[in-house]
């Protein structure tokens, strides 16, 4: 599967400190989600709602999540659970 341009960025945008500046871990994975336009937001879900729904391979999702050069990410055996949640906090 090819990994969208939309999602790098927003993998990217998780920062070392990031957590930090939060008020919550959901405040801050919702000020990156926040942070994109609609239509990037609209690109990113749907990404993670294709990359969550069992099909991918742990390396896979490693690869997807890592393609952005996070400063944060869970253990990999914990990845798609995170995954899950940080989709669960994009608006409908």
């Amino acid at each position: 599967m090819t990994i969208p341009k939309e999602f790098v960025e927003f993998s990217g945008s998780f920062y070392q400190g990031g957590l930090e500046e939060a008020a919550s871990f959901d405040a801050w994975i919702k000020s990156r989600i926040n942070r994109m336009p609609a239509n990037k937001r609209a690109k990113v879900k749907s990404y993670l709602q294709d990359l969550t729904n069992g099909k991918d391979n742990q390396d896979e999702l490693q690869r997807a999540w890592a393609s952005g050069t996070p400063a944060y990410g869970p253990a990999a055996k914990d990845l798609r659970k995170f995954l899950i949640g940080v989709l669960s906090l994009f608006p409908e």
